[in-house]
């Protein structure tokens, strides 16, 4: 028995009842019955017989068409696998002229998603058969001309740039009119959900048939889903929402904003100090032959601090010494004189007054040297730099060498800056945030300020500034801490907060 070819159907046409053939249709076509003589047809089957011959089997599936799809899912699917833009941007450029021939594929992006309308800016971001695309290139820059030079928005579709492309890129290149591979180009944005995500620009030297374009645009579409779920809805949610009654709106908040009243503050350097310390000068114009003491130690009344050398002083008692033993001899002598000659007295009473004024300096060189050890007048901390600074170094009557401060009674220095000098009310609030402690800052109040300001650590021009600790604080910061000081001025507005710095230094330089 005959089979039909593969892809064909039989022709199935209405038997009556009791006729063989209903058990095997194909036999009717063949014109056998197996096992059996082929019967007489009746005219009714005869006429459908051969209208069933008649007509023409259906067409085969055409294997290039199953390719396509194929090749489409397998790009689909690949733009869905791609971790990166720049991923996706390759398989846009290469991948799919596997599905439509084309020369080269150049993808441009805008710095910001725009909405479908004109005027986005769009540069070469990915380009077939390179991995990194050189925009200083002739052709490169003429496509980015020519694409932003586009009069209409971008919105769904495409674009035929055949002419402009074509004649941009011969002047670019520089190739006669026959040799030019990229003579139509068709220009397809990229859009995803009312969104400009970029577009992209197919170029071959052969014009796009219909059917290529839409297959294009597919192929666009479907990138333009994977590019939204990377990286395309983030950025819309920065750029999307500016429209232009949304613009107005947030200008009117940002001015709002602006005029909300806040404190005015300003920050200076702060360090925690002793209140009221005694201090140690030295008490004669000698060099300090030693310290006794380390610094932030505690010492009570009396304890000794530091010792100056007094290899001058010990002379200096010596020589009075001896001076007074050879006014005492003269005296001794006048006497005895004064018993023989009368006149003897008068050099009697000169060598009282020559004794009594080499005892007196015989007095202070004893005193002097008896302040060669200097002792601490008061207990506390002793504050100074370091023992290495001060032993040897040479002092004055009088100058500064260390303090001795109570470490329960502290306050805070601080040294504002003068061109962060502003108005401040009585006893303004201060909040100092020390750096070993940021987190739990102290509250105190302004109790000085000095009128001038003066030169202070870094060279910068600064007003000296105390503050006393509020009596809520429970714990006694150490002497020593430094730290930054926020005072709190009166209310100004955010705008002024802001911008004040700005517009000082506009106004300086400008004169205004």
């Amino acid at each position: 028995m005959m089979k039909p070819e593969t892809g064909q159907q039989s022709a199935r046409v209405p038997r009556p009842a009791g006729d063989p053939t209903h058990l095997a249709p194909e036999a009717a076509l063949t014109g056998r019955l197996e096992g059996a003589e082929k019967p007489a047809p009746s005219p009714r089957h005869s006429h459908a017989a051969a209208r069933a011959a008649q007509t023409p089997p259906p067409k085969r599936q055409s294997t290039g068409s199953s390719q396509r799809v194929e090749q489409l899912l397998q790009l689909e699917e690949a733009f869905r696998s791609a971790e990166t833009i720049s991923a996706l941007w390759y398989q846009l450029a290469n991948a799919s002229r596997r599905i439509v021939p084309y020369g080269t594929a150049i993808i441009l992006t805008s710095d910001e998603v725009r909405l479908l309308r004109k005027n986005a800016q769009y540069r070469v971001s990915a380009a077939a058969n390179v991995q990194v695309v050189d925009r200083t290139a002739p052709l490169m820059r003429a496509f980015e001309r020519v694409v932003n030079e586009v009069e209409q928005p971008l919105v769904e579709g495409s674009f035929e740039l055949d002419a402009q492309l074509g004649r941009e890129g011969l002047v670019a290149i520089g190739m006669a009119p026959g040799e030019y591979p990229f003579q139509h180009c068709h220009l397809i944005p990229v859009i995803e959900r009312g969104l400009g995500l970029g577009a992209i620009v197919f170029a071959r030297k052969a014009p796009f048939a219909p059917g290529e374009i839409a297959g294009l645009q597919r192929i666009v579409r479907a990138a333009a889903h994977a590019w939204w779920a990377m990286g395309g809805a983030r950025q819309a949610r920065a750029s999307g929402w500016l429209t232009l009654g949304m613009r107005v709106a947030g200008l009117l908040s940002l001015l709002a904003l602006f005029a909300l009243p806040v404190p005015m503050t300003v920050l200076a350097p702060a360090e925690v100090v002793g209140r009221d310390p005694a201090v140690v000068t030295a008490p004669l114009s000698a060099s300090i032959k030693k310290i006794l003491v380390a610094p932030n130690q505690v010492v009570s009344p009396g304890t000794a601090l530091f010792e100056l050398n007094d290899t001058d002083l010990r002379n200096a008692f010596d020589l009075a010494e001896r001076e007074v033993a050879v006014a005492q001899s003269k005296l001794h002598t006048a006497k005895q004189a004064a018993f023989v000659d009368p006149r003897g007295k008068k050099e009697v009473a000169i060598a009282k007054a020559e004794l009594e004024l080499a005892e007196r300096r015989r007095d202070y060189a004893a005193e002097r040297l008896s302040q060669v050890v200097v002792s601490a007048s008061s207990g506390g901390v002793v504050l100074f730099s370091s023992v290495d600074d001060w032993t040897g170094k040479p002092v004055s009557i009088g100058e500064r060498v260390m303090e001795i401060a109570d470490p329960a009674q502290v306050e805070i220095v601080m040294a504002l800056p003068s061109n962060d000098a502003v108005s401040l009310p009585e006893k303004a609030m201060v909040r100092v945030f020390l750096d070993a402690d940021p987190l739990n800052p102290l509250s105190a109040h302004l109790s000085e300020r000095a009128y001038r300001a003066e030169e202070a650590d870094g060279g910068v021009l600064a007003y000296e500034m105390t503050a006393q600790i509020s009596e809520a604080e429970t714990i006694v910061p150490r002497i020593g801490l430094r730290g930054t000081a926020r005072i709190i001025g009166d209310q100004t507005t955010l705008g002024y907060w802001l911008f004040r710095r700005p517009l000082s230094y506009l106004r300086q330089l400008t004169g205004v």
